[in-house]
C-alpha cells in the first residue's frame, strides 16, 4: 500500500519519520503546499488552526536543505515563544532520520549565552520570535547572507502584536532571491502590503473560506451563572474524565484564582500565563507535552502553538472578546484529524461574545445542559465497571469463525477484546450467564474501588457532613489538599521559597504532586511566608519529596525537615491514634479469608487471563 505522503515527492528518511510519528494522510494544506514549496515557489497559505501548517512548510524545506553546508539556510519566524518551541520540536522530530540537521531556537526571556551556544553549533535552521531575532541580528551573532528560505508563521498574529517593524527589518536583511512562505489565518490590508513588498510572484493557497474549528471537534456551550462556573467546570471534568485538557481564562489573575479555587474543589490544574518566569513556563509546558500534567489552565499565551496530541477537551471558562481567539483555543484539541470536545461556559455578560463567534464561524454552537447528579453517577459507574473488568482480567472470547489473515495468507488468531459496559447491571447479566464466580466479582470490585481515587460527587465543602461511604469510612479525596490534617501521619517540610518568589499554594501543590510522585492525599497544610513555606507531607512520602530536586525559576529549592516542627500537633495526633485503636479490630482476618484463592472460571463469552481458584471456590460450595 503506497504512502500518501510519498506521492507528494518526499524522500524515504522523512517518510519513515512521519510513519513513526503516526502521520498517515496529508491534510488539505499539506497536500497543496508541499509540492509548491518543493518547487521553490513563494506561497501564502490560509488555513484554520490545527490543520497541519507546521508540517506543510517543514517537510519540503527539510527535503530541500543542503545538509553538507554548516550555516543558516532557513529562518522561521513565530509570534510567541511557545509556538517557536513547538515548531522547533516538530522540525527536530521530522528530521530525526536526516543526519546532521541542527536547529537553533531564539526567543525572548531565555538567556543569551545558551542561545549563542546553539548558534555556535552551526545550525542550518533558525526558529525564533521577531524581537529576539532582531536582537541577535544587532549583536551579529549569526549571518543572514546564505538564507535560502524564510517562513512567517501566523503572520497576522505577529502584526497584531506590533511586530511590523521587526518583521520588515528581518526580511530586508535576508537575500533577495530567497523563498518566501507566509502562513496566516486571514489576509488583511497590512498583510497584503507586506507580501506585495517582498514577493513579486506569490501563489495563494486557501483551504477553506471560513476559519472555523475542525469538524472532528464537538462544540457546545452551557448557560451558567458567573458564580457557578467553577463548580460546573468541575462537573464537566468529572463527567468527561479527559486524559488531558486545557482550561482557558482571559487574564492571568483569573488563571490564579481559578486554579486555587479548583484545587479546593478537588481538581488540581497547572497554570500558564505571562507573569510566570520563562523557566517555569517551559517546565510546565514540557510536563504537559510529556503527559505528566493532566489539566492546564491558561491564558491565550497557550492558545496558539500548543500542539499536544493527548488534549481531549478544551473548557472555556471565560469567553474571549475576539472570535479568532475562540477558534485558536478550540484548536488545541482535535489535532491532526483526532476527535476532541470543547465546552464554553457562557454567563449573561458572555452571551454577546458567543453570538460573535457563531457569526464568525458561520454556524450555531449547540447548547448543552449542566451535568446533573445522575449524569455524574452514570459516568462514574461506567468508569468503575471498566476498571472492574480490567482488574478481573476479563476479555471477550472471539466469535465463532472470526479469523483474520496476514499478508502471506496465514490464519491469525484474533485478539480477545475488553468488553465495554455502561452499567453494573449490564455487566452482572453477562457475568451471571457465563458463571463468573460471585466472590471473584466482589474482590474485583473492591480492588477497582480502592484504585479509584478520583473524586466524584462529594468533593465540595458543603457536602462534608455527608461524606460517609457504605462502610462508614471517608472516601478518598483525590488530589484535594488536606488542609485540616491533625494526625501524626504527617511531617512538616521546609521549602526555601515563599511569597517573595511569587509562588502560590496551588502552584506548590501541583509541583509536589506532579514532580515528586506524591500519592493522592499526601499533602496537608501549606503555610506560605515571605521567604519560605511549610508543607505537611505524609511520613511515607517525605523521602520522595526530599529526593526530588525541585526548582523554581533557575534555582533549586532547598527542602528539608522543618527544625521547628513539634508542639501540640503530636497531642492531636495521639488523640487521633486513640480513636483509630477504638475503631480498629477484627475485620482484617475476615477480609483475608474472603479473598481466598485467585480469580478463575471462564464462561461462554468471557476469557479470564488470570486463571486460578474461582473453580475451587465453586467446587467447595457444591
Amino acid at each position: 500500500m503506497s504512502n500518501p505522503f510519498a506521492e507528494l515527492g518526499l524522500k524515504p528518511e522523512i517518510l519513515s519519520a512521519l510513519e513513526t510519528l503516526g502521520y498517515e494522510t496529508p491534510s488539505d494544506i499539506q497536500s497543496q503546499a508541499i509540492p509548491l514549496i518543493l518547487d521553490g515557489g513563494d506561497i501564502v497559505g490560509l488555513s484554520q488552526t490545527g490543520s497541519g501548517k507546521t508540517a506543510a512548510f517543514s517537510l519540503p524545506l527539510l527535503q530541500n536543505l543542503d545538509m553538507s553546508l554548516k550555516h543558516p539556510q532557513i529562518l522561521v519566524v513565530c509570534p510567541t515563544r511557545e509556538l517557536s518551541q513547538q515548531v522547533t520540536k516538530a522540525i527536530q522530530d521530522f528530521s530525526k532520520n536526516l543526519k546532521g540537521v541542527r536547529v537553533a531556537n531564539l526567543y525572548g526571556g531565555a538567556p543569551y549565552p545558551e542561545q549563542i551556544h546553539q548558534l555556535k553549533q552551526r545550525p542550518q535552521i533558525i526558529v525564533g520570535t521577531p524581537g529576539r531575532l532582531q536582537d541577535h541580528l544587532r549583536k551579529g551573532t549569526f549571518d543572514t547572507s546564505e538564507f535560502t528560505a524564510v517562513v512567517l508563521d501566523e503572520a497576522d498574529r505577529m502584526l497584531d502584536m506590533g511586530f511590523r517593524d521587526e518583521i520588515r527589518d528581518l526580511l530586508e536583511d535576508l537575500p533577495e532571491d530567497r523563498q518566501n512562505i507566509f502562513f496566516s489565518a486571514t489576509i488583511n490590508p497590512e498583510i497584503k502590503r507586506l507580501i506585495d513588498r517582498f514577493s513579486d510572484n506569490i501563489e495563494t493557497i486557501q483551504v477553506s473560506g471560513k476559519v472555523k474549528p475542525a469538524t472532528t471537534i464537538k462544540q457546545a456551550w452551557i448557560d451558567v451563572r458567573e458564580s457557578s462556573k467553577l463548580e460546573i467546570l468541575r462537573r464537566l471534568i468529572l463527567r468527561d474524565a479527559p486524559g488531558q485538557a486545557v482550561i482557558f481564562c482571559n487574564t492571568k489573575r483569573k488563571v490564579e484564582e481559578a486554579a486555587d479555587a479548583l484545587s479546593v474543589l478537588g481538581v488540581t490544574a497547572e497554570r500558564l500565563h505571562g507573569d510566570m518566569g520563562q523557566p517555569m513556563r517551559e517546565r510546565v509546558l514540557k510536563r504537559f507535552q510529556q503527559g505528566q500534567v493532566r489539566l492546564l489552565i491558561a491564558t491565550d499565551v497557550a492558545g496558539r502553538g500548543l500542539d499536544v496530541a493527548g488534549v481531549e477537551a478544551v473548557y472555556v471558562l471565560e469567553m474571549s472578546h475576539e472570535p479568532e481567539d475562540y477558534v485558536h483555543r478550540v484548536g488545541r484539541t482535535g489535532r491532526a484529524g483526532r476527535s476532541g470536545a470543547s465546552y464554553s461556559l457562557v454567563s449573561r455578560r458572555d452571551f454577546r461574545y458567543l453570538k460573535n463567534v457563531e457569526r464568525y464561524i458561520g454556524e450555531s454552537i449547540p447548547k448543552e445542559e449542566i451535568p446533573s447528579h445522575e449524569d455524574l453517577v452514570a459516568s462514574h459507574e461506567k468508569t468503575l465497571v471498566k476498571k472492574l473488568v480490567q482488574t478481573m482480567g476479563l476479555v471477550l472470547a472471539p466469535e465463532e469463525g472470526e479469523t483474520t489473515q496476514d499478508e502471506e495468507g496465514n490464519i491469525v488468531e484474533p485478539t480477545p477484546k475488553v468488553p465495554e459496559f455502561s452499567s453494573f447491571e449490564e455487566f452482572l447479566d453477562i457475568a451471571a450467564e457465563d458463571e463468573v464466580d460471585a466472590m471473584e466479582v466482589i474482590q474485583g470490585l473492591v480492588d477497582a474501588w480502592k484504585a479509584d481515587t478520583r473524586p466524584a460527587l462529594n468533593a465540595i465543602p458543603e457536602d462534608r457532613g455527608n461524606l460517609k461511604s457504605a462502610g462508614g469510612d471517608r472516601p478518598e479525596r483525590g488530589e484535594r489538599p488536606n488542609r485540616d490534617n491533625d494526625s501524626t501521619d504527617f511531617d512538616t517540610l521546609y521549602f526555601g521559597v515563599g511569597r517573595e518568589d511569587d509562588i502560590s499554594a496551588g502552584q506548590l501543590n501541583g509541583m509536589i504532586y506532579n514532580e515528586c510522585g506524591v500519592s493522592s492525599g499526601g499533602i496537608g497544610k501549606i503555610k506560605i511566608f515571605g521567604r519560605h513555606t511549610l508543607v505537611d507531607i505524609k511520613k511515607d512520602e517525605v523521602q520522595s519529596v526530599l529526593d526530588a530536586n525541585l526548582t523554581v525559576g533557575n534555582r533549586q529549592v532547598p527542602v528539608r525537615p522543618d527544625r521547628g516542627f513539634g508542639g501540640g500537633k503530636e497531642d492531636k495526633g495521639r488523640r487521633g491514634g486513640d480513636r483509630r485503636e477504638r475503631r480498629g479490630g477484627g475485620g482484617g482476618g475476615r477480609d483475608r479469608d474472603r479473598r481466598g484463592g485467585g480469580s478463575g472460571g471462564g464462561g461462554r463469552s468471557f476469557r479470564d487471563r488470570k486463571g486460578g481458584g474461582g473453580g475451587e471456590r465453586r467446587k467447595r460450595r457444591g
